[in-house]
């Protein structure tokens, strides 16, 4: 999902700099602004080839995060009843949630 939208829209690119997920109005105008105008935004699957995820499942959007659109989902926290990215296991809401995750291949 673009970071920058106040409504859930698809994100078709990335910034790798800032790790930002854009849609294509959003894409455009991130590098030219004052702030961010040394950044690169590039498309989601050249992104993800970037991190070692799969650009097929991550232009497809199937099994992406919504949160981190690079990662793959890959467990499932049962108190949350919430598929997760590794990402959100690290560093989101359910990083106390060891105990309640599975993962998806389960």
């Amino acid at each position: 999902l673009c970071d920058e939208c106040a409504v859930d829209t698809v994100a078709v690119a990335s910034c790798t700099d800032c790790k930002d997920s854009f849609c294509a109005t959003h894409a455009d105008g991130h590098p030219r602004s004052r702030k961010f105008y040394k950044h690169k935004v590039v498309p989601l699957c050249e992104a993800a080839s970037a991190v070692g995820a799969s650009p097929s499942t991550v232009q497809a959007g199937v099994t992406s995060c919504p949160v981190h659109p690079l990662f793959e989902k890959v467990s499932y926290c049962m108190e949350c009843s919430e598929v997760l990215c590794k990402q959100c296991l690290s560093t989101g809401d359910h990083a106390e949630h060891a105990d309640a995750v599975k993962s998806v291949s389960e």
